[in-house]
């Protein structure tokens, strides 16, 4: 980092290079060394790039997921709801054909009536 035109001293190389990689106290990588602050910066929004995908990757197999779900439930709901319909269809049949054959107190010879009242007639 030159402030002026011409050659750097010993002084502002060593503060340029301590800017640039970050100050380092140890003999162990890693140990003791002082990460500057545009190094922690880019890591923060790296790091906040690799969450958001993360989420978004999840939440994308959680909708479809979802779905998959939704197609299944309503395809059963489908499916009870028409056994449902046909075995009221079957005891509404069944019904019809009972009080159709009931016997009435109605005086009538041959004794049958339908549920209304209504005499049968062969």
């Amino acid at each position: 980092m030159e402030r002026d035109v011409g050659d750097l001293s010993p002084n502002d190389q060593i503060q340029c290079m301590k800017n640039a990689l970050g100050e380092r106290r140890g003999h162990m990588k890693g140990i003791g060394h002082v990460v500057s602050l545009r190094v922690e910066e880019q890591v923060q929004r790296n790091e906040q790039e690799f969450h958001r995908r993360v989420e978004e990757q999840v939440q994308r197999k959680v909708n479809q997921q979802l779905e998959q779900l939704q197609e299944e439930m309503r395809r059963q709901f489908n499916q009870q709801l028409e056994q449902i319909a046909s075995t009221f269809k079957r005891k509404e049949q069944v019904i019809n054909r009972q009080f159709r054959l009931l016997p009435c107190n109605c005086g009538e010879s041959s004794g049958r009536c339908d549920y209304r009242g209504d005499i049968l007639t062969k």
